[in-house]
């Protein structure tokens, strides 16, 4: 393998790596579970791997999210844009895509979700217990 294909392997590495750990490591999905139980309604993580139900292909939202910054709910994050630059290859929670927090943190489901960057995939659990995201 040549010096450059591994600097680009170590870059896919990298973006995927970055993909996930924002994604599950407390951060959005950590989040959106919390904003469930402080504001005691639903929370939704909705995946678009791609672009089903009319969405943006490799995004994800979460329509009822209010951070302190922003005026308006609504959170959309696109996987394919920096500094991610990854692909969203599947998500899977239930019979769907969308992970749903009830007003007390608890998940409909458990379920994954997986990210890739050139060759290395890289992928998110959620638990079906705890909601709490893990990556392998």
């Amino acid at each position: 393998m040549s010096l450059s294909e591994v600097e680009g392997v170590q870059a896919d590495v990298e973006q995927a790596v970055l993909a996930v750990t924002n994604l599950g490591k407390a951060a959005d999905i950590g989040f959106a579970q919390r904003q469930a139980l402080v504001q005691s309604r639903n929370q939704a993580v909705q995946f678009i791997p791609n672009g089903a139900n009319g969405g943006t292909p490799n995004t994800y939202v979460m329509p009822n999210v209010n951070y302190v910054n922003f005026a308006a709910s609504g959170v959309v994050v696109d996987l394919a844009q920096d500094p991610y630059k990854v692909m969203l290859s599947s998500a899977a929670f239930g019979a769907g895509t969308t992970l749903m927090f009830d007003r007390y943190g608890n998940p409909s489901s458990g379920g994954s979700v997986v990210v890739t960057s050139g060759s290395v995939t890289k992928t998110v659990n959620v638990n079906a217990n705890t909601g709490r995201a893990s990556i392998p």
